[in-house]
């Protein structure tokens, strides 16, 4: 990953051309020259057991204080992304460009090299496609590290893919006591067009309205878009369409995800350590847990 831009490169324009004038730091373009004041990256030095002084970080920069990933020493990347949805879509496209190939995602077909944001893997990912059935996928969180050269994670910044998958138990009591909900639901969600509940989805007043508002107030039809919209695998509703067959298909699984949220023991956890080959998507929540760290 990040071919464009590794230890090995950043230290040839280091060593090859001049530091950026006027700049209180030593920083150095990563791109061409006239784009400077955005793209730059910054060199951090650290004196060895003989007193001389080597490059033990280059801090990569995209915008005047927008620091986008650190590059180590044996081509070693830690992404310094604001959350775990990544970056922004500027930012990414940046992190896209500095791989060897540009890749793209549209319905789940992977090409060449992509970072994108995967709501079935918990957040922002990186992919990259070996053959039509062979590809890699691994989450970009702050603080994980990987070798660039293998797209392998760091020894000591190992992580587990945690799943929070709901209990069966607790399945068959949200869908006995909510029977009404389910019931009255279907009916008012096939009488609208995909048009007409794309509208709801985008006024205010849905979106300042917890779904925990709409439950206190029996508002089941309510709840239940609230639901998808808070469900992993929801469809996005730029496609209405398709939005709206998706969400008949799934708005029950989706209530009773969201449901679980108002039920004690819901849920329990499933653990995958990074060690996997393969981080598959899930219908449930994801999240990645640094080992050792928070």
């Amino acid at each position: 990953m990040l071919e464009h831009i590794t230890y090995d490169k950043l230290c040839d324009i280091v060593n090859t051309q001049e530091p950026i004038r006027g700049r209180y730091t030593e920083d150095y373009p990563w791109a061409d020259r006239k784009y400077s004041s955005t793209k730059f990256f910054t060199a951090h030095y650290e004196k060895d057991d003989k007193g001389v002084n080597r490059i033990v970080m280059f801090d990569v920069f995209y915008g005047k204080e927008n620091l986008l990933l650190s590059v180590f020493p044996m081509n070693i990347v830690e992404f310094k992304s604001h959350e775990k949805w990544g970056y922004s879509q500027g930012e990414t496209q940046i992190l896209k460009s500095l791989n060897a190939t540009y890749g793209w995602m549209d319905y789940g077909f992977r090409e060449g090299q992509v970072f994108y944001n995967d709501k079935r893997r918990g957040g922002f990912c990186y992919s990259r496609l070996f053959s039509k059935d062979y590809y890699t996928v691994l989450p970009i969180r702050k603080g994980i590290r990987y070798y660039m050269d293998t797209d392998k994670v760091v020894e000591g910044y190992e992580y587990d893919i945690v799943e929070k998958i709901l209990n069966r138990k607790t399945t068959n009591k949200i869908k006995t006591e909510n029977v009404s909900m389910f019931k009255q639901v279907l009916p008012w969600l096939t009488s609208l067009s995909a048009n007409e509940l794309i509208e709801i989805i985008e006024s205010d007043k849905f979106k300042n309205t917890s779904s925990k508002e709409y439950l206190q107030n029996k508002d089941g039809i309510h709840f239940a878009l609230k639901a998808y919209n808070n469900y992993p695998n929801n469809r996005t509703y730029y496609f209405a369409d398709s939005f709206k067959r998706h969400l008949l298909k799934h708005y029950d699984k989706a209530i009773i995800h969201e449901l679980r949220n108002f039920y004690d023991n819901a849920y329990k956890e499933r653990v995958t350590p990074c060690e996997n080959k393969f981080f598959a998507g899930s219908d449930h929540d994801v999240e990645i847990k640094l080992r050792g760290r928070i």
